[in-house]
């Protein structure tokens, strides 16, 4: 039991099952004199599938009252569970998100620091013999004193420690009988429903000290890539560049670094839970000849490949939008960018009245229609191999499908004499003469 790893003036919530393992943990810390109990809250949660989970529940409630220590319940609902099917159809997987977004709640309530959890030394080997069956990239081998949950609903997080990773099973169980402590046992624990079971029911024919030590050189092997992995995206500017990547011949290494990217953009929680073949699959389309991929992360976040760029974007930022400009009496809204009447001081791009209704779009059906100098808009984007990125930006033309405006990236793109001219750029050169009470002024923020 590693108290080290505890700040005496932190808060803490306390995991509590009412299994062995966890009631090993409430007990040894309720014992600890250094500690002041009441700086621990204890969280249940009560899924209610199985028909004894409320004796389960009724342990550690006993405890709690007995030791005057502060406890909050979760009895999980219906709603519950199809609120967290929208995301996973896994039990293990909807249960950990449920319990670990409950401690965010109350960690947020009562100012927790972290949330303690019982795994102790069998779980940590248990947990490296599926890492090395699903061969997956890992950011650390076994389990990790110390890491972090992402939760999937919102942007909120919540640390997790580990402070028993060198207690066996055997011990805890021994403990608490020697100690007449009351505990729960999951008989789900002993059927061949999960991966890991199967894995527990066998671990008595595994030597630990042998695991401990494969685990050991594993993880420095680990550390070791993740640099490598780092180190590329420094290189890079924190950038995936396709034919740097295309280069690397180790899929271990391109995997890290397509995790280390998503860690920099602190979106690891997109693709942490992701099956392995998901990872398998973004190598492939990142490195495959097409210019141009969206590969979906998730209904709201999209991996973008385009010629030598790699981006995570959102669905709005690459939602193709389309407004129409009827008149200057109005305010428009285009994604995040405001179109207003202005001055002819103070402009963006003018028009006659002539030339209404205008559109400000970024959809290639309406761009196909285009001319640029003679040449259709959508095909020079081709021929220039313009990032899909930067042809997401606006153009703003009038009803007759002439250009009036373009966004700063993408004309500094076109800025070719061949496609733009000054009169295009910026138009305010043209001679107004008597024509001038018939122009229309925009600003574009």
């Amino acid at each position: 039991m590693n108290f080290d790893m505890l700040d005496k003036n932190q808060k803490y919530i306390i995991g509590v099952s009412g299994g062995p393992d966890s009631m090993f943990l409430l007990d040894n810390i309720y014992q600890n004199k250094e500690f002041d109990i009441n700086n621990f809250i204890v969280g249940v949660v009560n899924y209610k599938k199985r028909s004894d989970s409320d004796i389960d529940q009724q342990i550690v409630v006993d405890y709690c009252i007995r030791h005057k220590i502060a406890y909050y319940v979760k009895e999980v609902s219906k709603d519950d569970y199809l609120k967290y099917q929208q995301v996973s159809h896994n039990f293990q997987t909807i249960a950990r998100d449920i319990r670990y977004d409950f401690f965010i709640e109350l960690a947020q309530e009562y100012a927790c620091h972290a949330v303690l959890v019982a795994h102790n030394l069998t779980d940590n080997i248990e947990t490296y013999i599926l890492q090395k069956q699903r061969n997956n990239i890992v950011e650390h081998y076994g389990l990790s004193p110390d890491s972090i949950y992402y939760s999937k609903f919102s942007s909120t997080t919540i640390a997790i420690k580990r402070i028993m990773l060198d207690t066996r099973r055997e011990f805890i169980i021994e403990y608490l009988n020697n100690n007449k402590i009351n505990y729960a046992l999951d008989y789900t624990n002993i059927l061949g429903i999960y991966n890991r079971n199967v894995i527990r029911s066998e671990l008595q024919d595994f030597n630990f000290a042998d695991l401990l030590a494969e685990m050991k050189d594993q993880n420095y092997a680990n550390e070791k890539l993740k640099q490598v992995g780092k180190d590329y995206l420094i290189d890079n500017f924190g950038q995936i560049n396709v034919s740097s990547f295309r280069n690397i011949t180790d899929l271990k290494l391109q995997k890290m670094i397509i995790f280390n990217y998503f860690k920099i953009a602190k979106l690891t929680s997109l693709i942490i839970n992701k099956k392995r073949k998901f990872l398998d699959e973004v190598v492939k389309e990142i490195s495959s000849p097409k210019p141009n991929i969206m590969i979906k992360i998730n209904e709201e976040y999209f991996l973008v490949k385009s010629y030598e760029n790699v981006e995570i974007k959102t669905k709005a930022q690459l939602a193709l939008t389309t407004i129409i400009i009827k008149d200057a009496q109005q305010t428009y809204h285009w994604k995040n960018h405001i179109i207003i009447k202005s001055v002819k001081d103070n402009f963006n791009f003018f028009v006659t009245t002539e030339q209404l209704p205008l559109k400000i779009t970024n959809d290639p059906a309406i761009l196909k229609n285009v001319l640029l100098n003679g040449k259709q808009l959508t095909k020079i984007f081709i021929k220039e191999k313009i990032n899909l990125l930067i042809r997401l930006n606006y153009v703003i033309i009038d009803k007759n499908n002439e250009i009036v405006a373009i966004n700063d990236l993408l004309r500094a793109k076109l800025y070719k004499p061949s496609y733009l001219n000054e009169k295009c750029l910026l138009n305010e050169k043209y001679n107004f003469n008597e024509k001038e009470k018939f122009i229309i002024y925009f600003m574009i923020k």
